[in-house]
């Protein structure tokens, strides 16, 4: 296939989004009529946008869905579709619908074992057409038919009337475990080897956050988005939440105000990574499949080839746990994935294996740097707009899963004396915590996390911040000053202790202290642009609060 042809398999198929008709299924071996005996034979090069199937392994007597997408024909009027054993033996079926150019086809395979999707006959405007699909990567025409459900994504658990559990083994194949406390240290082990394999630095860990189309194109458009301006603020809340961690240095490849050359734009993003030190290569993207039927979150990482084995292993590790941190948001586990190219010349590594499939992965590579491609939900589905995708808080929710998946790989741990802050807009209040876990824990009951607020000094060497909090208001305001500590205790507000401690004055970054009159609110900040800002729309400036350890 073309390296620009768009054939892959994708997960779970919400066949409803086509237009339904009748299911029809053919005896094996059986001749359509003479509708298509003459059929004009196409490449499927140039006539299939992409072969979507819907379960790489089902069970017997389920039905199974693939979608074909026809790049320059419309309006088809009848569709064949044949599908092969491994036995020889074939089975067809009709269309069971059609929007535009996607024909759906929805059928039950008779026989047990592996099957391929062979051969495609339509006809439009009156003509009859025939694609060989041969010419398509098996990998990406093929499933299986079992007996009972098996995991086919790395990764994935299921289980039959006897308990079978499969884990990935750190290449491409799956191993089975006689239980799921071996298929655990398994996985551990695994993950111990990656690990292993690359010694802690003397300085922070680099994390090279790609987001993927910006300063390129807008990528894929659906529901009055652009992938690379969600793929932006993606790409900005992850770093702002690997900013809280100790050891770690999040950059960018690229930003909006850059520009790359659209022929090496791949080879550019990989060498800004390696320019400042990147240990890890991670790019943002959402997914599209054109017709709006897939839905979840995938990751593809290095295929299992000789050359720089060990990108494979830290990508297939790094992609788990970034998916994990994403299934906790509601989105389906389409696991870790790989590709790669037939042998060429062109694409082959400088040790002849497989150059993988997608460019800046191949390029990561090169340079023995992981990289990792992070699709994290389908754009054009109305379901995961909706869920994921469609405001900032949603958008930042991702940010965050991908940066505590990275966290989870890596070790990292949150820095000492770092404050956060948090917001509610229901009370339009402000908080702030040292708590790591109590910043993680509002955040996933409805409050935005809005990263590092500053850093608190020692105990030893700061000055105390206390923290009180009015039940009336539903507000918590904050003091150095003791004997207004002690007052307002007296006055309604549940003294809540030390909160954190200030650096001495001289020593340390100022906090900002703003109120407003409208809703109560106390606002902290170090910015003092911000502070200037706030102070010309409505805001009261109290002057210096405190002073941040810098």
């Amino acid at each position: 296939m073309s390296k620009d042809t768009c054939i892959s398999r994708r997960g779970a198929l919400a066949s409803a989004s086509l237009v339904a008709a009748s299911t029809a299924m053919l005896a094996a071996g059986r001749v359509y009529g003479e509708e298509f005996a003459e059929a004009i034979p196409l490449s499927p090069i140039d006539a299939i946008s992409f072969l979507y199937i819907d379960n790489a392994q089902l069970e017997a007597g389920a039905e199974q869905n693939v979608v074909v997408s026809l790049s320059q024909h419309a309006g088809v009027s009848a569709a064949v579709l044949t599908v092969q054993d491994e036995a020889g033996a074939e089975q067809t079926c009709t269309v069971s619908g059609v929007q535009d150019n996607a024909l759906l086809f929805t059928y039950a395979p008779s026989e047990l074992g592996s099957c391929e999707v062979a051969r495609l006959q339509f006809k439009a405007d009156g003509t009859a057409y025939e694609i060989d699909l041969s010419e398509v990567d098996e990998s990406y025409r093929s499933y299986t038919v079992a007996p009972v459900a098996l995991a086919y994504s790395d990764g994935e658990v299921a289980s039959g009337p006897d308990l079978h559990v499969y884990t990935g083994d750190g290449g491409d194949e799956l191993t089975e475990s006689g239980s799921i406390e071996e298929a655990a240290s398994a996985a551990v082990a695994a993950a111990s080897r990656s690990r292993a394999a690359h010694p802690e630095k003397s300085g922070p860990l680099v994390i090279a956050l790609d987001p993927g189309h910006v300063g390129v194109s807008s990528g894929a458009v659906a529901n009055g988005t652009s992938e690379a301006n969600a793929t932006w603020k993606i790409a900005q809340f992850c770093k702002a939440e690997l900013d809280t961690y100790q050891n770690v240095t999040a950059v960018f490849t690229v930003t909006p105000d850059d520009r790359l050359g659209s022929s090496s734009e791949l080879r550019e993003r990989v060498q800004r990574a390696l320019n400042q030190g990147a240990d890890v290569l991670v790019s943002l993207h959402l997914n599209s499949t054109g017709v709006g039927n897939a839905y979840g979150a995938e990751v593809w990482a290095p295929h299992n080839a000789g050359y720089n084995n060990e990108t494979h292993a830290v990508g297939t590790d790094l992609g788990n746990q970034i998916l994990a941190q994403l299934q906790k948001l509601g989105l389906t586990n389409r696991g870790v994935k790989f590709r790669w190219i037939d042998p060429d010349p062109k694409y082959d590594y400088p040790d002849g294996s497989n150059g993988d499939y997608y460019g800046i992965i191949r390029e990561a590579r090169k340079s023995n740097l992981p990289a990792i491609i992070v699709e994290h939900a389908f754009l054009d589905n109305w379901s995961d707009y909706n869920n994921f995708l469609n405001s900032d808080a949603k958008l930042q929710s991702l940010g965050i899963a991908d940066a505590h998946g990275i966290a989870n790989y890596y070790g990292l741990s949150y820095a000492e004396g770092t404050v956060y802050r948090l917001y509610y807009a229901p009370t339009l209040d402000h908080h702030y915590t040292m708590d790591a876990n109590e910043y993680q824990v509002l955040g996933a009951r409805g409050w935005i996390q809005e990263g590092i607020a500053w850093h608190s000094d020692d105990k030893d060497h700061g000055v105390p911040v206390y923290r009180l909090y009015h039940p009336g208001t539903l507000n918590h305001h904050y003091t150095m000053d003791a004997w207004e500590y002690k007052v307002l205790g007296g006055r309604g507000w549940k003294q809540e202790g030390i909160a954190w401690y200030s650096a001495p004055k001289g020593e340390g970054k100022p906090v900002y202290r703003l109120y407003h009159r409208g809703t109560l609110d106390h606002h902290y900040t170090k910015d003092a642009w911000e502070y200037q800002v706030l102070g010309g729309r409505g805001w009261t400036q109290e002057g210096i609060a405190w002073y941040s350890k810098e």
